[in-house]
């Protein structure tokens, strides 16, 4: 007669605490991939305008909750009529808050900064428009089309804050140099008539929509680009379109004016 080795309690013990230790070890696998930063932390949208595509990737690792609410305001679809309202040459071009009415849109709760990621306001980077409140950024944002925006970091911005960058352009920066380049003007502002909205394109530019794209390093074809824009639209912006020091900031006005940031 053989014996077996385990009766049959002790073999229901073994098996349950086997059990365990593996289900243990599963969630704990699982728990630490969770802590681990994605693979790919990239995102790409495509922002098609009336004078052409614009491609930007977004940083998700390096600025995870704006980027988290741009995409939240891309998925809404929000962005879509909305303007560049705001267009200095060899600064920024500033828009998604305002219709081609000018008029402001209702907007999600604003967020914290997050301008000390690392990135910086070079040419052609996706920067967060704000109040003079950091945490103030809702919609918004401005690309720079400076070489050298960087008093607009964190390290060299007077409020000792600066303004978040979360991604950049990677085609269709020939677009972006077309609207720095479009003539301006000052008009009155729809919410506040005593004050003069500075700097907003005479032609609107329009975003139509912006999309998620699959990413690819290539660039977008010339033939998106309009080839023959109106002629407000190649009259380079005059001398008093440049930033005066209550202006150097894209903060905003562009949210709320007020009488000492929108004056040209």
């Amino acid at each position: 007669m053989v014996l077996d080795p385990l009766p049959q309690s002790r073999k229901s013990r073994w098996f349950v605490r086997s059990f365990g230790s593996c289900l243990l070890m599963f969630v704990a696998a699982v728990v630490a991939g969770a802590d681990e930063p994605s693979e790919n932390p990239l995102v790409q949208v495509e922002l098609d305008t009336s004078l052409g595509k614009i491609r930007v990737q977004l940083d998700s690792d390096r600025a995870p909750q704006t980027v988290k609410n741009f995409m939240a305001y891309v998925e809404s679809g929000f962005y879509e009529g909305t303007v560049f309202h705001r267009v200095i040459k060899d600064f920024v071009i500033q828009g998604g808050g305002r219709g081609t009415d000018l008029r402001l849109k209702d907007t999600q709760a604003a967020i914290a900064n997050e301008s000390d990621n690392g990135l910086k306001n070079d040419e052609y980077s996706i920067a967060m428009a704000r109040k003079t409140d950091p945490d103030s950024a809702t919609s918004q944002f401005f690309i720079n089309t400076a070489g050298d925006n960087h008093s607009l970091d964190r390290d060299q911005c007077p409020d000792g804050v600066g303004y978040t960058v979360f991604g950049e352009v990677i085609a269709g920066k020939e677009v972006v140099d077309l609207i720095e380049s479009v003539a301006t003007r000052s008009v009155v502002d729809p919410h506040f008539p005593a004050i003069a909205l500075g700097n907003v394109p005479i032609e609107p530019i329009v975003i139509h929509r912006v999309t998620v794209v699959e990413p690819s390093p290539e660039a977008i074809d010339s033939s998106d680009v309009l080839n023959d824009p109106s002629p407000a639209t190649k009259e380079p912006s005059t001398a008093t379109n440049q930033p005066s020091p209550a202006t150097s900031e894209p903060s905003t006005a562009t949210n709320e004016p007020s009488q000492t940031t929108e004056e040209p």
